[in-house]
């Protein structure tokens, strides 16, 4: 009897001492599908890619008009102005490709600082969810995972969160 009071009281000081574990899990998958929805934070990009369409189709347009040109003329230009006109298409055409390329990395650039920003946001809105929680570690859902009860699936707090920061940016 003696043994098992002096057991209980070992165990039951010992709950007191250790911190229990809480994990949950997160589907960031589910997150950033969201966040891209979300207009207002691509709303930047599209407006970038638009301007860089036009001027794109403006040097395309330039390449169209000297080919009719050389094509309509040919009989009537000389070799001299045949050969400046092809010139001028292939400046045009290299300028075209310089510009695409350059703009393409410079819009994935933007992808990516802006795909980092919504990743940092994620990230404190996650640990604010944990601290509040008494969360001490949060797992990615589809990394290695076999099981996880949906109790401790926080996927909609970070959502919740996540809106509740848009209306307030939305309002101001």
């Amino acid at each position: 009897m003696k043994k098992i009071l002096f057991l209980i009281v070992i165990l039951y000081s010992f709950s007191f001492s250790v911190k229990l574990t809480r994990i949950g899990y997160i589907d960031i998958q589910k997150i950033m599908d969201k966040v891209a929805a979300d207009n207002n934070l691509i709303a930047v990009l599209e407006g970038k890619k638009y301007e860089y369409i036009r001027k794109a189709d403006e040097l395309a347009k330039k390449i169209k008009l000297l080919k009719e040109k050389l094509q309509k003329e040919d009989l009537t230009l000389s070799d001299e102005r045949k050969k400046e006109i092809k010139e001028e298409i292939l400046f045009i055409q290299d300028e075209l490709k310089q510009f695409l390329d350059e703009k393409n990395n410079d819009l994935k650039k933007k992808e990516d600082k802006l795909s980092f920003t919504v990743l940092k946001e994620i990230y404190h809105i996650i640990k604010k969810i944990a601290e509040i929680n008494g969360y001490s570690i949060i797992l990615e859902k589809n990394s290695s995972i076999i099981y996880a009860d949906l109790k401790i699936d926080i996927t909609q707090k970070v959502l919740d969160e996540l809106d509740k920061q848009k209306k307030k940016k939305d309002s101001n």
